[in-house]
C-alpha cells in the first residue's frame, strides 16, 4: 500500500516512504526515576533489574544510574539482569537478592519478568519502581512510582498530522520534550513529600525548566546480518526484519550500515562507549557490532 501512510511505534522501520517510526528516549524517564529513588532511600542503595543486558535495557539502567548520582547524596546502584522477559520467578530472586544487600528501593525493567519484582517487594515490605505504563496500580503499598511511555500523545499527534498532510516518514525519537516519556506516583499509597515530586519535576523540564537529560547523537554502525536479525527480531515480525534487512546498505565484507542513535546522560557528558562499554566490547569480540562513526 505505498499511498497509505503509517505508524510504527517502539520501533524503527528505517527510511521507507510512508513509514514515520517512534522510538523513545527512555534514559530520560530513568533518569528521573534515579533522581527520585536517590532522594527516597532511606539506605542509599538502591537497584535495578533488567530484562537482558542489551542495549535497549541499558538505556534504562544508564538514565537511573545517571539520575541517582545527580541527586548528589552518595547513593549507590546495583544492577542484575534476568536473562528473559517471562521469568518471574528468576526476577523475584534477583530482587530479593538485592533488598538482602542493602537496597530498599529496586526498579523492574524486565518486561514480565519484573512482576517478580513487585512480589519481592511485597514479601520484604520495601519499595519498587514501575516501567512504561502506570504499575504503581499492581501493587500501590510497594510500587511508589512508574516510567510511562505516553503512547496517547504520540499516537494521537501521528494522527493529527497524519490528517494534515505534515506527518514526515522516517525516524522519529521522542522524550520528555515531546512528551513521549514521563514517571508517575499516581495511584501509589506510599506517600512521597512534595518537595521532592518538586525537585524531580525540575530536572526533567516537566515544570518548564527546559532541563532534558539523556543527551543523544546521531552514529553510523556496522553489524553482521545475524546480530541485525537477532536484535530486531525480539520485537517484529519476521517479513519486517527481511524489510530492514533489504533497506540496509551493506559494506564489502557484507555487514549492515546502520543509523543509530547514541544515549548519554548530561551533565555527566557519558558517551555511548561509557554507558554500554561492556556491551560492545562484548560484541567487538564476536564481530557482531561496532560503531563507525559519530557524525
Amino acid at each position: 500500500f505505498p499511498e497509505q501512510q503509517f505508524m510504527f511505534v517502539d520501533g524503527d522501520c528505517g527510511d521507507l516512504p510512508n513509514v514515520a517510526s517512534f522510538t523513545f528516549r527512555d534514559q530520560e524517564k530513568a533518569f528521573l526515576l534515579g533522581y527520585l529513588a536517590a532522594q527516597t532511600s532511606e539506605t542509599g542503595k538502591i537497584g535495578v533489574v533488567g530484562g537482558m543486558d542489551i542495549p535497549s535495557i541499558n538505556m534504562f539502567v544508564a538514565g537511573y544510574e545517571a539520575g541517582a548520582a545527580y541527586a548528589g547524596n552518595g547513593t549507590t546502584v546495583e544492577r542484575k539482569y534476568v536473562g528473559a522477559w517471562n521469568d518471574t520467578s528468576t526476577g523475584k530472586e534477583l530482587a530479593l537478592a538485592l533488598y538482602d544487600s542493602g537496597c530498599d528501593i529496586v526498579y523492574q525493567a524486565a518486561g514480565g519478568s519484573g512482576l517478580g519484582v513487585f512480589a519481592a517487594a511485597a514479601e520484604k515490605d520495601l519499595l519498587a519502581i514501575g516501567s512504561d505504563t502506570n504499575q504503581c496500580l499492581i501493587d500501590p503499598d510497594h510500587v511508589f512510582a512508574s516510567g510511562i511511555r505516553t503512547l496517547n500523545y504520540i499516537i494521537r499527534d501521528g494522527i493529527l498530522s497524519g490528517k494534515a498532510g505534515t506527518l514526515e516518514p522516517g525516524s522519529h525519537s521522542v522524550g520528555l520534550a515531546e512528551n513521549g516519556v514521563t514517571y508517575t506516583c499516581e495511584g501509589s499509597n506510599v506517600a512521597v513529600p512534595q518537595e521532592v515530586i518538586d525537585a524531580v519535576d525540575a530536572q526533567g523540564g516537566i515544570t518548564g525548566s527546559g532541563r532534558v537529560y539523556g543527551k543523544t547523537a546521531p552514529a553510523l554502525e556496522f553489524v553482521t546480518e545475524e546480530y541485525y536479525r537477532s536484535m530486531w527480531g525480539q520485537w517484529n515480525a519476521p517479513e519486517i526484519v527481511d524489510s530492514l534487512v533489504a533497506s540496509k546498505e551493506r559494506t564489502e565484507d557484507g555487514l549492515l550500515a546502520d543509523r543509530v542513535q547514541l544515549y548519554g546522560m548530561e551533565p555527566f557528558a557519558l558517551d555511548h562507549l561509557t554507558v554500554l562499554e561492556g556491551d560492545l566490547n562484548k560484541l567487538r569480540e564476536d564481530g557482531g557490532r561496532y560503531v563507525a562513526a559519530v557524525y
